[in-house]
């Protein structure tokens, strides 16, 4: 899977001017690419000169850059023409783009690793090998993941292979910016009594490696919390050194958690949710701190959802019967400044239908999937787990195939949760933007009407390029393009 990074720096200008007396601007970039036939169009980051967008048409792949005037500055096509190859990441820096990309052989049960550089001025250069992993023999298990330091000084490199039936291997290193080796390590996490899923890699504020973990205990029954529980494991780049914290409760299943930064606070936040039944369901929100000297669970707070927004959300008939919520998951997860946190989640479900046709006086039978993408809803969690506001977005959005028009985008200004989505698909849409302030008003407003603009973003390829500023890649009256959405500092 592609996974696109932006590295901010203070050598990087992403500063995008924004609008004086409105609360956001919004200007259309028409791609003026020499890289036919491309059906993908993802942002990678910006400068004080231009963007930059990464093409794809399967097989053949480039990554160009366009000035605000839509100018095309340069562009690279990557040799990367077999079909096989999979794209990992892609990293924007002082010196260019470092490309990363894997290959797997079932034959040689080998999965690799290597990178390519594109600097911003000369020629391509060869890929290069970074991991060159054996005994790998499932695909769909084996997994890298490319960590970029903030301050642009280095890397880290991570390997899960989950085929071995007795441990879970994952082999990691940790580079300087010119992806030379300066540590590496294996972790095997037994798998006799345990079962682990890696559910997100990041950096602490010392550049060191977090991995957290969702692990299942093999010797307790499901009818109990703590079969179910979250680990988070921090590995030192300087001295392998690792130490880990539990997130674990007797009494609540501790539900869909996700790992933030504290800068400001330097703690680690542990946001999500939490159910009194099961693992699958949602009774509140829940909020834990942690220490990073040493690497100790502080406080955890819960909060259940009042009953006005559970009637909201799944009826009165249901909240009476006490029913929690269900198909609910996290899209995004920004920490406050005191330490609280914002939550934003997602209603995705499926649901079919089956068709009957008659061919020849014999039935024919039909399956259709539905894919639903429905109201988002944001909580605002104070540092003890109680919640300071929640908001419903409605939004109603079904597709016969994973679209790229579907669900939504949202970032943080200086003092507003902003949210965009396509109102009604691609067909005669509206693009919305809802505006929630720091004490949970909603401002909802339209800004790419059906009548004026005809187009309809891709919020999967959007990327935010300034503390104000967001790049959407889009479609407008049959044109690929995108969006430039500038906001003001009110």
């Amino acid at each position: 899977m592609l996974r696109l990074r932006v590295l901010f720096s203070g050598l990087f200008f992403f500063l995008l001017q924004a609008g004086t007396g409105v609360a956001q601007q919004l200007q259309w970039n028409t791609i003026n690419s020499h890289f036919k036939g491309a059906y993908q169009s993802k942002v990678l980051a910006a400068d004080k000169q231009g963007y930059y967008v990464y093409q794809s048409s399967g097989k053949e792949r480039a990554v160009e850059k366009f000035s605000y005037a839509n100018a095309l500055i340069y562009s690279h096509k990557l040799p990367l023409d077999d079909r096989s190859i999979e794209m990992e990441d892609m990293v924007v820096d002082k010196q260019g783009v470092n490309v990363f990309f894997s290959i797997y052989s079932g034959t040689l049960k080998k999965h690799g690793l290597f990178y390519v550089s594109l600097p911003h001025q000369g020629d391509v250069g060869t890929p290069s090998t970074l991991f060159d992993q054996t005994q790998v023999n499932s695909r769909s298990r084996s997994n890298f993941k490319v960590l970029g330091r903030t301050d642009l000084k280095g890397y880290t490199l991570v390997h899960t292979d989950e085929s071995d039936l007795e441990s879970m291997r994952i082999d990691i290193r940790f580079t300087d910016a010119g992806l030379q080796t300066q540590q590496r390590t294996r972790l095997l996490l037994p798998l006799d009594k345990q079962r682990y899923e890696l559910r997100k890699q990041l950096h602490d504020e010392e550049h060191n490696l977090l991995l957290w973990l969702y692990v299942i205990d093999k010797e307790k029954r499901n009818s109990d919390p703590a079969k179910f529980y979250y680990k988070l494991l921090r590995v030192n780049r300087h001295n392998l050194d690792m130490e880990e914290v539990s997130l674990r409760d007797s009494v609540y299943f501790i539900n869909a958690v996700e790992p933030a930064i504290d800068e400001i606070n330097h703690k680690i936040r542990l946001i999500g949710f939490f159910s009194e039944k099961d693992r699958s369901q949602l009774a509140g929100s829940v909020i834990a701190s942690v220490s990073t000297s040493p690497l100790l669970l502080d406080t955890v707070g819960l909060s259940r959802f009042d009953t006005e927004f559970k009637v909201k959300l799944i009826g009165y008939k249901n909240t009476k019967k006490e029913k929690e919520l269900a198909d609910y998951y996290i899209k995004d997860v920004v920490v406050r400044s005191d330490g609280g946190a914002l939550l934003v989640a997602e209603s995705n479900y499926e649901t079919t239908q089956t068709y009957v046709q008659y061919s020849q006086g014999f039935p024919v039978y039909r399956e259709i999937v539905y894919y639903h993408y429905d109201e988002i809803i944001a909580l605002s969690i104070n540092p003890d787990g109680t919640l300071d506001w929640r908001q419903i977005i409605p939004k109603s959005q079904v597709s016969t195939q994973q679209s790229p028009f579907t669900s939504f985008v949202s970032f943080v200004t200086s003092q507003h949760l902003n949210i965009i989505y396509n109102e009604e698909g691609r067909s005669k849409n509206a693009v919305v933007l809802y505006r929630i302030n720091n004490q949970g008003d909603v401002d909802p407003r339209v800004i790419l009407s059906p009548e004026a603009e005809d187009a309809a973003i891709i919020q999967s390829d959007a990327a935010v390029v300034a503390p104000n500023a967001l790049l959407i890649p889009a479609v407008k009256r049959k044109k690929k393009g995108l969006f430039r959405l500038t906001f003001d500092a009110l």
